[in-house]
């Protein structure tokens, strides 16, 4: 037997439900208004607008870094102290360091010269204070002898605002400059009358060590000089000449460091002018008259650091870090879409979007009074 199930007047039972006041708004109104041209415009206008605002915050107004002052409690004397350091004493010392295997070779002598005058024509260091060419001692050496012992170089640049290359004299346009030296064989009996008069009070500045320690693995007092160069005794086939000056330094200053921005700058600017001069002078010469003299059997190694390269060198690299980091969460979540929707486009459209959000929320770094880049 067949039974046949109805209702009465066709009702089936289902009864659709009112609609409320906010679902017809969106079905009726906001829906509609978002799908209009002039909508579709307007948003994407604003998003970009937006995101550019942010990445120009990010770029031009965050702030990276951390000072002392950032760290200490808010209302105490040590935040007085370093605020008041930090706003006011902007020029810091950073110490240019050379180690070498061999200072008594005139090459050697060159190149440090070169280098500190390269260094001193940076936009972030002092060209008026300290020492002369010759990097602090070098030059008070070599003025413990009479000039018409010294030797003197004559090494040409492409122009006279740099210092670390060599052309030769005949270029044109070339700009001369006379370097003098000490003589090899005077060196460390010069270096011992300076050490005698008032170089003695820069002693702290010179690492020495015997003759056959390379790697000055055992430091002896500068002031053995003394005794294995005598200046006192003529005969210098006696003298033991167990002696070497494994590295030296000296003083020069940093400009308006006022903030970590300017410290990293001022790394940055002394790194690159010093480094320019780390394998020059070239034995190379074109001209026999330029390099007469010069023996090139030592070598050396010239850099820059000081109390900002201890601390805010770590800063060098915030941003690329950064990037590296974003560009690789990138990458992850290219091709995690791409796994499971196998559609470059809904990749790269996820990806710009993200991107879009990164940059957005990167701006608010700058926006917050606390927040910083570290």
């Amino acid at each position: 037997r067949e039974f046949v199930c109805c209702s009465k007047n066709g009702d089936t039972g289902d009864k659709e439900s009112p609609k409320s006041a906010l679902h017809r708004f969106f079905e009726n109104v906001y829906g509609p208004f978002l799908m209009k041209t002039a909508s579709k415009v307007a948003v994407l206008g604003i998003f970009g607008a937006f995101f550019a605002f942010q990445t120009y915050r990010f770029f031009a107004k965050t702030d990276m870094g951390i000072r002392q002052s950032d760290i200490v409690l808010d209302g105490s004397y040590q935040k007085d102290f370093f605020v008041l350091n930090e706003e006011n004493f902007v020029q810091y010392s950073a110490d240019f360091t050379t180690k070498s295997t061999d200072f008594s070779d005139t090459n050697v002598q060159l190149g440090v010269m070169m280098a500190y005058r390269n260094l001193k024509s940076s936009p972030w260091v002092d060209s008026v204070g300290g020492a002369g060419d010759g990097a602090m001692a070098l030059d008070s050496i070599r003025n413990t002898l009479h000039p018409s012992e010294w030797v003197n170089t004559t090494i040409c640049t492409a122009n006279n605002e740099s210092y670390c290359e060599q052309v030769p004299s005949s270029t044109s346009g070339a700009f001369c400059r006379v370097y003098s030296t000490i003589p090899e064989s005077e060196f460390y009996y010069a270096f011992n009358s300076y050490l005698a008069g008032l170089g003695g009070l820069s002693a702290d500045g010179f690492i020495c060590c015997r003759a056959n320690d390379t790697e000055c693995e055992n430091q002896i007092s500068c002031f053995e000089v003394a005794n294995e160069f005598p200046t006192t005794s003529p005969n210098r086939s006696t003298h033991s000449a167990d002696f070497q000056l494994f590295a030296l330094r000296t003083s020069v200053t940093l400009l308006q460091q006022k903030t970590v921005d300017d410290f990293v700058s001022a790394i940055e600017s002394t790194r690159e002018f010093t480094d320019a001069c780390n394998f020059l002078p070239s034995p190379s010469f074109t001209n026999s008259v330029e390099g007469q003299n010069i023996s090139f059997s030592g070598s050396r190694w010239t850099f820059v650091t000081g109390y900002t390269f201890k601390y805010y060198a770590q800063y060098l690299h915030s941003h690329n870090d950064l990037y590296t980091t974003c560009g690789w969460i990138l990458l992850g979540i290219f091709l995690t879409v791409f796994l499971f929707q196998v559609s470059l486009r809904n990749s790269l459209i996820t990806c710009v979007v993200i991107l879009g959000v990164m940059m957005e929320v990167a701006g608010v770094i700058s926006e917050l009074p606390d927040c910083k880049l570290n």
